[in-house]
């Protein structure tokens, strides 16, 4: 296979810098907080280019939502040299879809509403295999892991013990396509979100008591810091030894502090994302090449995030620097 080379991303980048100035920036965050009403807040997301919706539904929000990322995976998956740069996004959603339709069936609820349509496997192909257990479809690492997870959960009826194992499952898939592209700076990115996500449940598990046996079974191998380090007595200082040297460094020590219960969670979960925000930006130094497509694809998912938390708090009547304090650090 041929080498994929920055110059043969000359095009995508200089696309890539004029959608970045579509991008929501921290200024337009804060005047959809503070409008005078929820529709005001709608149009500054219209003026971006998102859809026209009614903002006092949630579920036209998600539509609307759901629109704007199809939108954007189009258009870089027509503009990219090398697929596998955007698949790695989309794989995460087809596990989503995954654990949506096993809990929902498991629970008798209805699963449909609950599934993203930007995965690589499209929801019907999916929703089919499932049922027919037609595990030919999927790769082998989902297919071993979704077998393990209905195991689980006929066994357990413990819904994160399933998502513990598809997790790790969909991690050793994004990482695999981190590496096939032969870039550094996507496989780079790939372990900080597992050394972000081992944290999180480094911290949670131990502050609900667990042992460190439970503890094995949902932390992901993958990442810059080996998972034999959190097989010990996971202490504040020992979890701020752990990640010194880390760009999590801040957000482990928040949450040793949490351990030793001088402030809540949040704070620690805010900072692993601004962590891997600050990673994300080194990319607008690079003029061509894969960074700036990898970039803009997870500030895209970033911002989604936002405007569900900025709409949602609104609909909820919840005061400006409330929402404010729960929005992370903008791309843009």
């Amino acid at each position: 296979m041929k080498k994929i080379k920055d110059t043969d991303y000359l095009y995508a980048s200089s696309r890539i810098r004029v959608l970045e100035k579509g991008l929501l920036t921290r200024d337009m965050m804060t005047r959809m907080c503070d409008a005078k009403t929820i529709d005001e807040a709608e149009k500054i997301l219209v003026e971006c280019g998102y859809v026209d919706f009614n903002p006092n539904s949630l579920e036209d929000l998600e539509r609307a939502l759901a629109t704007e990322r199809t939108r954007v995976v189009d258009a870089l998956v027509d503009m990219t040299p090398d697929k596998n740069l955007i698949e790695i996004f989309m794989v995460k959603y087809d596990y989503h879809n995954i654990k949506s339709y096993l809990k929902a069936v498991a629970m008798g609820e209805d699963y449909l509403d609950l599934m993203i349509k930007t995965g690589l496997i499209p929801i019907q192909k999916l929703v089919s295999a499932l049922q027919e257990e037609d595990y030919s479809q999927f790769s082998p690492v989902m297919a071993k892991s979704i077998i393990a997870a209905k195991q689980i959960l006929a066994d357990t009826r413990d819904p994160q013990k399933m998502d513990a194992v598809l997790d790790k499952a969909c991690y050793a898939e994004m990482l695999e396509f981190a590496q096939n592209t032969g870039s550094s700076f996507l496989t780079d990115y790939v372990k900080l979100l597992i050394d972000s996500a081992n944290l999180r449940a480094a911290i949670r598990l131990t502050r609900m008591g667990r042992e460190i046996s439970s503890i094995k079974e949902f932390v992901i191998d993958g990442g810059n810091i080996s998972i034999d380090k959190f097989m010990v007595d996971l202490t504040p200082d020992v979890i701020e030894r752990i990640y010194d040297s880390s760009l999590l460094k801040a957000a482990a020590e928040a949450g040793a502090k949490a351990l030793k219960g001088e402030e809540g969670l949040s704070r620690m979960d805010l900072l692993c994302d601004d962590a891997v925000m600050a990673y994300l930006k080194k990319a607008k130094y690079v003029s061509f090449g894969e960074q700036p497509v990898v970039a803009f694809i997870a500030a895209k998912e970033s911002e989604l995030t936002a405007v569900r938390t900025i709409m949602a708090g609104r609909l909820a009547g919840l005061k400006p620097e409330m929402i404010m304090g729960r929005l992370r650090e903008a791309y843009v």
